[in-house]
């Protein structure tokens, strides 16, 4: 993905050969969001790459307090790529939150980092291969408003020009975004990011998807960023809005983040075996029990938002119970039905969303599989299926947490497998809670304006 330099010499060169002008250095914070510190290229800050940028952890919610709040930040050389959306040049690095010479705790590439090195440290695999999905809304204008006497949203959408049942794969001219979506799809294959297509999503106002390829877990994940940060930015410089909310307008589909996925030694693809009818091995079987006995406590990571469960609902192709299904969208797990190649077999999991931290989310969907393989999970005898009819008219199945209560719930009572190999700390997860519980009781105490209609001349 992107440029790889193997030392600060080679960085240095590239620096005055193409005549960058700032370094900018990208890290996540706790709830996923990109933050940046911008650097003057020249003199060649070489300090930067050796010790790192120090930042004040506690003006992010989630790291440290302010009495011991000081962190830093350390480029990774090896995910490098050219921001060519402002004026002057500038060479971006994604980052790790260092304390000392060691990865902390909870900063969230590093928990990815940890979570891929267990899985090669257990001897089961080399890799977990990921490939995304990302689904999204644009909006031409967008206006909100969260005031004591005020408070709603508006939004328009150039598709309300053509008002039809359904935008799946629509041509222009009701594909209203084509050359948005192009414009992005060259940008990203120029910092080595391929795509594997784009098109209209079902949502008639606005919605659209962009696949990438399979790649392993951590260069999945900045390259999920990098693609989100490219999106904002085309539409912001055409005058669009971007947003990755799961629910953004009522009764239109939500955006979900579906991760196809398979475990891999070397090239070879763990998860097919040609002498199983579903063609997949006890290996792959294993991991996917692991996710959906794990899934509830999973969803506080892959779906930690009040809004996250407004895209959960009957009739949208989202998932609503635990199960798995043979080219079934309405399941939680579908198992492709068109790519059964020894190459590529794996199954996609369609719950997660784009509000989710992706290194934690990732992190955790590798660390519940793997318990599965270490716990020889069986989803077969689980129950789980294989489900052939619609989720929304089979019975027996669990259900899915129906909000972000539900989901924190079950992670406080489901956290172990985490913590396995110290790649979840205790800390982290009990900030992640905490954090989570003070944003449920802000929506929740605000008044909804549905609730005026409902209740205001009672």
């Amino acid at each position: 993905m992107g440029l790889t330099f193997l030392n600060y010499e080679e960085i240095k060169r590239y620096v005055e050969n193409q005549g960058i002008h700032f370094i900018d250095i990208r890290y996540a914070d706790f709830a996923g969001r990109w933050r940046h510190i911008s650097i003057p290229a020249k003199p060649f800050p070489e300090w930067v790459f050796r010790s790192g940028v120090a930042f004040d952890s506690s003006s992010t919610s989630g790291f440290e307090s302010v009495e011991k709040g000081d962190l830093c930040v350390r480029p990774e050389i090896q995910y490098a790529f050219l921001d060519n959306f402002h004026e002057q040049k500038t060479l971006c690095f994604i980052s790790r939150i260092v304390l000392g010479s060691e990865g902390y705790k909870k900063d969230p590439v590093s928990v990815l980092l940890r979570a891929e090195d267990y899985m090669r440290e257990s001897g089961i695999a080399t890799d977990f291969v990921v490939l995304s999905e990302l689904e999204f809304y644009i909006f031409d204008r967008v206006r909100f408003v969260v005031e004591p006497l005020n408070c709603g949203f508006e939004l328009s959408s150039s598709n309300e020009l053509y008002p039809v049942k359904g935008g799946y794969e629509l041509c222009p001219p009701q594909d209203a975004y084509f050359e948005l979506r192009n414009r992005v799809t060259e940008i990203l294959s120029e910092m080595d990011i391929p795509v594997k297509y784009h098109h209209h999503e079902g949502g008639v106002y606005g919605q659209n998807e962009l696949e990438l390829a399979f790649m392993p877990a951590s260069k999945s994940a900045h390259a999920i960023m990098v693609a989100k940060y490219v999106i904002k930015m085309v539409s912001a410089k055409m005058g669009k809005f971007a947003t990755f909310m799961p629910k953004p307008i009522f009764n239109q589909p939500g955006s979900g983040l579906h991760f196809h996925q398979f475990l891999a030694r070397g090239k070879t693809n763990l998860f097919y075996d040609a002498t199983n009818k579903l063609h997949l091995s006890k290996t792959a079987l294993n991991f996917m029990g692991g996710i959906l006995v794990h899934l509830p406590a999973l969803m506080a990571f892959t779906n930690p938002s009040t809004n996250s469960y407004k895209r959960l609902s009957p009739g949208f192709e989202a998932p609503t119970k635990a199960c798995f299904g043979v080219a079934n969208r309405t399941a939680t797990i579908r198992i492709p039905s068109y790519d059964d190649t020894p190459e590529f077999k794996r199954f996609e999991l369609r719950v997660p969303d784009s509000t989710a931290n992706i290194y934690f989310a990732l992190a955790s969907i590798l660390m519940a599989g793997l318990d599965g393989i270490a716990k020889e999970i069986d989803p077969i005898q689980f129950g789980y299926g294989p489900l052939e009819e619609n989720v929304e008219d089979a019975t027996g199945l669990p259900s899915l947490p129906v909000n972000l209560h539900e989901a924190i719930r079950a992670l406080e009572s489901d956290n172990d497998f985490l913590k396995v190999g110290d790649v979840f700390s205790d800390e982290l997860i009990e900030s992640w809670i905490r954090i989570k519980k003070m944003e449920l009781q802000r929506v929740e105490s605000f008044p909804h304006p549905k609730e005026f209609e409902l209740y205001f001349d009672l």
